[in-house]
């Protein structure tokens, strides 16, 4: 569990646990990136020169475009969504131009700039408060009863790794129904079995002669008919089951905490676009909590209805396709749009040594 840094405004700027505690700090991070650590300060090291800031500093500015912003963590074109300088700044409470610096411009008058820290300037607790914020800013943040305000937890990282996904069952599957008493309830009645099929299953595409890949939903129509004789509908769908693994390999100098799996929706292109407007669309969180085996394999819960998740409900149904009367046949026809899944990635949440006080 993730212990506070010490209070530099309370402590003796001289101590060497306060320079260990940011360099420990700089070792957590550095492990989550395959980087190798550098040593802890020793009494007979050169842990006050103003260079050795200023490496902590330009380390984080180059570094923290490494690790995934969780507040959100895809952006809307499907890939992730890695902190930049400007929004690390803001996360870590930093100044838009960067860490605060203190130097002397005349005797008794000190000045103030934001930069990367220079030969010259002052060693005071600003340098340590910024460290531990920067290095301290992927905190969750943990929402007590009201009406008292978000504590931020410090002391996590996240970074992300692509998932797999592997189909587990795939089959076209029919529905047919009764006759209703006209050729517009039978094709009701059939879009309504298509939706139901689609809330118990995930439609993912790839029907015989569909040919569309890997998009929910795709390929799904309805059809109602009545004849002098007799009147019914069918539907059709795909139905399939997913799951999502990659494999992962913990840094020997940080804690796995959990795996989040993600998805980006969108939907399906070419034919079937102008029935999409209503597919609910975006990134969601499929299932949280997730850990490895000993090997180090991630492996989801078999993927049921994207769509729920999504906040949809069952197919997206266009305008009607075709509707006429041939042969004494009345006969109406619908086709539904699907979506597709553009991207999906585990997301790694990992603890460090040190989270910043009062967090």
């Amino acid at each position: 569990m993730s212990v506070s840094y010490t209070d530099a405004l309370s402590s003796y700027l001289g101590s060497l646990a306060l320079y260990n505690e940011v360099q420990q700090s700089f070792n957590d991070w550095k492990a989550i990136i395959s980087q190798s650590a550098s040593s802890l300060f020793s009494e007979n090291a050169l842990w006050q020169s103003w260079s050795m800031w200023r490496g902590w500093q330009t380390w984080l500015e180059t570094y923290c475009t490494s690790f995934i912003n969780p507040d959100i963590p895809l952006k809307p074109d499907g890939s992730l969504n890695y902190y930049t300088l400007a929004s690390w700044r803001v996360k870590a409470g930093l100044n838009v131009a960067g860490f605060t610096r203190k130097y002397k411009i005349s005797e008794g008058v000190v000045g103030t700039a934001y930069g990367l820290c220079e030969d010259g300037d002052y060693i005071g607790p600003h340098l340590f408060n910024e460290l531990q914020l920067g290095f301290g800013v992927h905190g969750d943040p943990e929402i007590p009863p009201p009406p008292d305000p978000p504590i931020l937890q410090g002391g996590f990282l996240w970074t992300a790794v692509p998932a797999t996904l592997t189909i587990l069952t795939s089959a076209g599957l029919t529905v047919n129904v009764a006759n209703q008493g006209s050729y517009q309830a039978n094709g009701e009645a059939a879009m309504d079995a298509a939706d139901s099929a689609v809330n118990e299953n995930w439609p993912q595409g790839d029907i015989s002669g569909g040919g569309f890949g890997s998009y929910c939903g795709a390929h799904t129509w309805a059809v109602g008919w009545l004849t002098q004789w007799n009147g019914g509908g069918q539907a059709r769908v795909g139905v399939s089951t997913y799951n999502a693994t990659a494999t992962i390999s913990e840094p020997a100098r940080t804690e796995f905490v959990r795996a989040d799996l993600w998805v980006m929706a969108s939907p399906q292109p070419g034919g079937f676009n102008a029935y999409g407007a209503n597919v609910s669309e975006g990134s969601c969180l499929v299932e949280s909590g997730l850990a490895p085996d000993e090997t180090g394999l991630l492996t989801s819960s078999p993927i049921g209805n994207l769509d729920e998740v999504l906040g949809g409900n069952g197919v997206a149904w266009g305008a009607k396709y075709q509707e006429g009367y041939d042969y004494g046949f009345f006969y109406g026809s619908m086709w539904g749009a699907g979506y597709q899944v553009t991207s999906a990635y585990f997301l790694i949440k990992w603890e460090i040594t040190y989270k910043p006080s009062g967090s």
